[in-house]
């Protein structure tokens, strides 16, 4: 792929991830332990599904890497960002973006939803509403922490449709769970370049 439109594409993608988030205050560090909500068994007999938790910035868990992308966007320089996303992209991130960038969109009401995993791949949920000035709807809002999860899919097709949402060049202020990998023991948001 040219590096034009691998640059692109990180741009579209970090774009995307950016017009959702925008966070208020700081975050709180906690642990989730796993649930069992009546919707989980749906998504397949090894999913482990965390609940709805404030986390810290990190790689410790797949909300860690969200929110930490999350921090990140709400300065307003994706550079700041591409830490959070799998080593292998992180490199061609930090290359495409080396300016604060003001058209991120913004977030109010921020929040982690429910997270669920399947080995060493996740998905992460969100609330809260996401505004993005050239976009039609220009807000799209979610309250519901369970949001797709409590859809009656498993897990695989949820991932193929959050990472195919992730390379469209569909509607980019639609709600969806953010994908996430881990990488050796440390998780990261998934940018589907590789």
């Amino acid at each position: 792929m040219a590096t034009g439109t691998r640059r692109s594409r990180v741009a579209r993608v970090l774009v995307l991830a950016g017009i959702l988030i925008s966070t208020l205050g700081e975050p709180v560090a906690t642990s989730a332990s796993p649930v069992s909500p009546a919707w989980a068994s749906a998504l397949g007999p090894s999913v482990v599904v965390l609940p709805p938790a404030p986390a810290s910035a990190g790689h410790g868990s797949p909300g860690a890497a969200y929110q930490g992308l999350v921090d990140a966007l709400a300065r307003r320089n994706l550079e700041l960002a591409c830490p959070y996303f799998q080593p292998s992209v992180q490199a061609l991130c930090r290359r495409a973006f080396k300016t604060p960038d003001p058209s991120v969109g913004t977030f109010k009401n921020f929040a982690l939803g429910y997270s669920v995993v399947d080995g060493k791949q996740a998905l992460v949920g969100w609330t809260g509403t996401s505004c993005v000035p050239n976009e039609k709807p220009t807000c799209v809002s979610n309250k519901n922490p369970a949001a797709v999860f409590s859809s009656g899919r498993k897990f695989k097709t949820l991932w193929a449709q959050a990472v195919a949402a992730a390379v469209s060049n569909g509607q980019a202020n639609d709600y969806g769970p953010i994908p996430c990998v881990k990488v050796g023991s440390r998780w990261y948001d998934y940018l589907p370049l590789n």
